[in-house]
């Protein structure tokens, strides 16, 4: 099952992108992209909407990938 750190990371090398690309996309740090594809951090409410509107993914689907993400 895929959660949001996964998505994340395969977003960014289909689009060809950094982890500061995407970050300045989203309006987050590279550190926060890092640590939600390590799995570090689940996303929060402000970045999961972000993600949401700005990668034009529906809300509820990044909530679903959200809550797989488990920290360690």
């Amino acid at each position: 099952m895929e959660n949001l750190g996964q998505f994340l990371r395969t977003y960014r090398n289909d689009h060809a992108l950094t982890q500061t690309d995407l970050g300045l996309l989203l309006g987050i740090t590279k550190v926060t992209i890092s640590n939600i594809e390590n799995n570090k951090i689940r996303a929060g409410s402000k970045v999961i909407k972000s993600i949401s509107n700005n990668l034009e993914i529906e809300l509820l689907e990044v909530v679903r990938l959200n809550e797989n993400n488990k920290q360690i």
